[in-house]
């Protein structure tokens, strides 16, 4: 059976009231991008030894229409689809 998933820009695109239509209560969906992990990494007091991230083709935000909430962040937190972590306690 094919697994289907949305390009990683589709919640970059949607406003917070369209993607509560998108987010149901029993399938919840975390918005938060690359750096907002790392953040609560460090306020865990965690460590980054290794940090692989995995990035869609830069093509993907051409002609992407950013969400006001997500305009401040650099492209490659934007195009991190997913990041492997290694972390110690700091």
């Amino acid at each position: 059976m094919p697994t289907h998933r949305f390009p990683c820009s589709i919640s970059i695109v949607l406003t917070d009231q369209r993607w509560r239509l998108w987010n149901p209560r029993d399938h919840f969906q975390n918005r938060l991008r690359h750096s907002d992990f790392e953040r609560l990494f460090a306020r865990a007091g965690l460590q980054s030894v290794d940090i692989k991230a995995c990035l869609a083709p830069p093509e993907v935000l051409a002609s992407t229409p950013l969400a006001q909430r997500f305009q401040r962040y650099p492209s490659s937190d934007l195009l991190t689809e997913a990041a492997y972590c290694v972390l110690v306690r700091a």
